[in-house]
């Protein structure tokens, strides 16, 4: 069943997140990304509608698309949690690893005792790249002389 376009103008704001949940949730994303187009082009600064297709696109495995639109919802709704955790798996996919650490850290400050997003963090640290010169030798090391004598303790 597809979205007749022409009954858009007569939805509100709601009946089209509604619809659009339901569609992403009926596994059909790309009619769901149709609605929320559509809706996007009359109300574009509506951030919720831009976290659904966000969602939406990351189900019809378009990642790029979705980080996009999550980004943008986050710039508005930045206390969302669950955009947030799409957001760093999406990151995490497409192993930008360094940004995706930023993310993982703000989270995991949030939220301490969460396991996911903790293993999360730990996968993310592991894949940054570490710099030429190791973190361990930034600070200046004393130098210790070891000399070796033959024989042992009397």
């Amino acid at each position: 069943m597809r979205v007749d376009r022409y009954a858009l103008p007569m939805l509100d704001r709601d009946a089209v997140l509604r619809k659009a949940s339901e569609l992403v949730d009926l596994a059909r994303a790309s009619e769901a990304i149709d609605l929320l187009r559509d809706y996007l082009e009359r109300a574009s600064g509506d951030a919720e509608a831009h976290a659904m297709i966000g969602v939406a696109y990351y189900n019809n495995s378009e990642p790029w698309a979705a980080e996009r639109h999550l980004k943008h919802s986050l710039a508005a709704l930045p206390g969302r949690h669950e955009i947030k955790v799409l957001l760093l798996r999406i990151l995490m996919d497409r192993h930008s690893w360094e940004e995706a650490l930023e993310h993982a850290e703000e989270l995991k400050r949030e939220n301490p005792s969460d396991a996911v997003l903790r293993i999360m963090y730990e996968s993310c640290l592991e894949n940054v790249e570490r710099p030429e010169v190791g973190w361990e030798r930034d600070e200046p090391l004393r130098r210790v002389r070891i000399e070796f004598t033959e024989g042992g303790p009397d």
